[in-house]
């Protein structure tokens, strides 16, 4: 039959072999397994270079947007504030010759007064047509300030 020995010795290269072919097996299916992930690896790196990339363009673009916007929006309140100042100043003007306006009937009346005054009654008439005159010219400056103090709000 053989020395002590050899059996075992049959044994244990038998058991290894064995343990090399599956080891071997083992190894082929992790390097599969590797091959797999640097692929799907791969394949994730080129998707976040292109997301990475698009997002890149859209904020450039948003970034061109809200600059054309803001300049836009810059351009428009110079606009308004330009009519605004502009209507300020037609509506000062308008009130100052309404001032003088009302200034001058103001002394129309008292010469009239003055000179009506020693009259009599039928000259009270005009006097109170002419105090009419007044409160309307002074209603018509009071609408004025009034909408001058809207327009400058």
């Amino acid at each position: 039959r053989g020395s002590p020995s050899s059996p075992p010795l049959r044994r244990t290269t038998s058991v290894q072999g064995c343990e090399a072919d599956d080891a071997r097996r083992s190894l082929r299916h992790l390097e599969g397994l590797a091959s797999a992930c640097n692929a799907e690896n791969a394949a994730l790196k080129e998707q976040v270079a292109a997301l990475t990339s698009s997002l890149s363009a859209e904020r450039r673009l948003a970034g061109e947007q809200l600059t054309a916007a803001q300049q836009q929006l810059s351009r428009e309140r110079d606009g308004l504030q330009a009519e605004c100042t502009a209507l300020a100043q037609r509506q000062e003007s308008a009130a100052q010759a309404h001032t003088q306006t009302v200034d001058a009937l103001n002394a129309q009346l008292l010469q009239l007064r003055d000179t009506l005054s020693c009259t009599g009654s039928e000259h009270e008439s005009v006097l109170a047509s002419l105090r009419g005159e007044l409160s309307s010219a002074q209603q018509s400056c009071r609408a004025l300030g009034e909408e001058r103090t809207r327009l400058l709000h």
